[in-house]
């Protein structure tokens, strides 16, 4: 479904737009911007679902030689690091645009 984090900004985004559109009903003139609010929030929510969502993946043909993915993108970069943080040595760093 959705990513653990992505919950809270969820629930967030969808009480704004039920204030918002709330807010915009009272006070607006006409119906055709309740309208045309209305769909630009919704177009807004839909977003930011699909920018949180975390799809099941299944693994077919498993290969232990091979690397798997931690994400969905294009392989940008494979260079050799320094990792200082944690194991504070040189390192492969592979980055992924997703």
């Amino acid at each position: 479904m959705f990513h653990k984090e992505g919950y809270t900004i969820i629930r967030n985004v969808i009480i704004a737009i039920i204030i918002i559109i709330s807010v915009v009903n009272i006070f607006a003139c006409c119906p055709m911007i309740t309208g045309i609010v209305s769909l630009v929030l919704m177009v807004v929510l839909v977003l930011v679902l699909q920018f949180f969502r975390n799809p099941n993946r299944t693994v077919t043909n498993f290969d232990p030689t091979e690397i798997l993915s931690p994400c969905d993108g294009k392989v940008v970069v494979i260079e050799e690091t320094e990792e200082t943080e944690y194991l504070k040595d040189k390192r492969i760093q592979v980055s992924i645009f997703m």
